[in-house]
């Protein structure tokens, strides 16, 4: 009977050793669970944060490829009533204007793009960015289009 006895208290600390590892557990589990909430939480407002910085880009992108082309069309529009008017024009003295280096770099760029270069060796060549290339050859279809 002293054995059953002592052999009782042995199963009984190690249901209570066990009890106590589970609820350690859960308490281990529950404190997992609100870290995992508060970075879900930080990584939603990073994410809105990163959505309005990316849709700003891209209002702002769109406008400036609005402005080149209309830019663009006055231009066609313009070089076009030269060519119907056949009136003499006086020669006009030549200057001596070099452009600042970044609109000397996107005629550089647009040169390259006319001669079928892709974007990723214009963008290599002159430092621009591919994007920046990419809407450039975009605004120089319409222009190659209309003159031929």
């Amino acid at each position: 009977m002293e054995q059953l006895v002592t052999q009782f208290s042995s199963l009984e600390v190690i249901l209570v050793g066990v009890v106590a590892m589970s609820w350690v557990a859960i308490a281990l589990a529950m404190s997992s669970f609100a870290k995992v909430r508060r970075q879900e939480v930080l990584v939603r407002e990073s994410l809105e944060d990163l959505r309005r910085a990316i849709h700003t880009s891209n209002s702002g992108l769109v406008g400036m490829g609005r402005k080149l082309l209309s830019i663009e069309k006055n231009v066609v529009i313009k070089g076009t009533n030269k060519k119907a008017s056949k009136a003499v024009e006086t020669p006009v003295p030549s200057l001596k204007y070099s452009l600042p280096k970044a609109e000397s770099r996107y005629a550089q760029a647009a040169n390259m793009v006319s001669q079928g270069l892709s974007v990723a060796q214009v963008a290599a060549a002159t430092g621009m960015s591919q994007a920046e290339v990419n809407l450039l050859a975009m605004l120089q279809r319409p222009a190659i289009e209309t003159v031929s």
